[in-house]
């Protein structure tokens, strides 16, 4: 998938009755739950084009097939009894709706992939007493690695723990777009539902689970009004934690303007890029080298930009630095967004830079960076 913060859909399909066996509150006569997922162009595997709507700019993170997305709950169940399914993208939609910011994915359960079973056959269940209430939470990448009971444990109770690396992995670039690896996209989403007897037995009703990012982003474009120089290296640096562990109430995070209270560990106050090899930057501004930096998902101030390079004549510059000060205070960055940073390399070899925030379901805004080089 690809990558911002505004809005994306997921339907999952109704899945087939096959059930064989059932249990006393999730029985044959049960009804598979089906969900539109809305995630904000903020996560998934790759970054996408920038798109207009509405006269702003935004960037989507379009579906892609094959996403894979884990889906609990503290009420529905599947005909096994697990309190938890995953699902896979097997349809994506961008054009459907008068929102060219929304990209819309079918959901099936993992019957897709050929297997069968009672669990395969239903995915999550409705219950058959109709005055319950249902929450929902969602996580991408699917897997147990990120759900948490709390002490070391794994449970699916609305808790999520996960790691932000030191050095965000980067894939080999496409074009001059380096995208982070699919793991990197930590996605989480909650939703509340009563019992209703259209959305159990209408093909056509939904339950909505949005999901958000579970980090704060950096995203780099980086262009040289000279030829021939290389770029070595980049890096952040700041007065406080940038990567760690995190634990964290989903809750707390899939929200607009989520500012989550974490319990953090192993912290470290630099964030790099691994998998990145010096490249030559380009000259064109409408085609800078991209790459970015996963950081965790709270405000984050006291940030300077590193960058080493070698220039034109082959003079090493092993740590060309700026601030991120506006009128000479830290800039504080808002947590679980994406913001993108635009540098150009000037022909006297120094940095020059812009930064254009983006929050959920807004366009581009730039804000002020002094200029002053370290």
């Amino acid at each position: 998938m690809k990558f911002t913060r505004q809005t994306y859909c997921l339907m999952l399909a109704a899945c087939s009755l096959l059930l064989t066996t059932g249990c006393e509150r999730f029985s044959i006569s049960s009804r598979s739950i089906r969900f539109i997922s809305e995630t904000s162009a903020q996560t998934k595997a790759v970054y996408g084009s920038d798109v207009t709507d509405g006269g702003k700019t935004y960037q989507r993170i379009p579906w892609e097939t094959g996403d894979r997305i884990r889906i609990a709950s503290d009420n529905a169940e599947t005909a096994g009894g697990k309190n938890f399914w995953d699902y896979t993208v097997t349809n994506v939609d961008n054009e459907r709706g008068s929102s060219t910011r929304k990209s819309y994915g079918t959901l099936s359960n993992s019957a897709s992939e050929g297997k069968s079973g009672s669990d395969y056959d239903s995915g999550l269940l409705w219950g058959d007493t109709q005055s319950e209430k249902y929450t929902f939470w969602g996580m991408y990448p699917a897997g147990d690695s990120y759900w948490t009971d709390g002490s070391g444990g794994t449970a699916y109770n609305g808790t999520v723990r996960a790691t932000i690396p030191a050095n965000t992995t980067l894939q080999e670039p496409a074009d001059n777009v380096y995208d982070p690896v699919a793991e990197s996209y930590l996605m989480v989403a909650q939703a509340e539902a009563d019992f209703d007897t259209d959305k159990a037995a209408s093909k056509t009703k939904y339950v909505t689970i949005q999901f958000y990012p579970a980090f704060t982003a950096f995203q780099v474009h980086f262009s040289s009004a000279v030829e021939g120089v290389t770029l070595t290296d980049c890096w952040l640096t700041a007065t406080e934690a940038l990567t760690g562990t995190f634990t964290a109430a989903i809750s707390d995070v899939a929200k607009d303007d989520a500012t989550p209270a974490l319990t953090l560990a192993n912290t470290g106050t630099r964030a790099g890029l691994a998998g990145f090899s010096s490249r030559s930057l380009p000259t064109d501004k409408q085609n800078p080298l991209v790459f970015s930096f996963f950081c965790l998902p709270k405000n984050l101030s006291g940030l300077t930009f590193h960058c080493s390079y070698t220039t034109s004549d082959g003079t090493q510059v092993p740590d060309k630095r700026l601030a991120l000060k506006d009128s000479g205070n830290y800039i504080t960055f808002a947590a679980c967004k994406q913001h993108r940073m635009i540098i150009r390399l000037t022909e006297t070899e120094d940095l020059d830079i812009r930064l254009m925030v983006r929050s959920m379901g807004q366009e581009f805004k730039e804000i002020n960076v002094d200029t002053e080089l370290q």
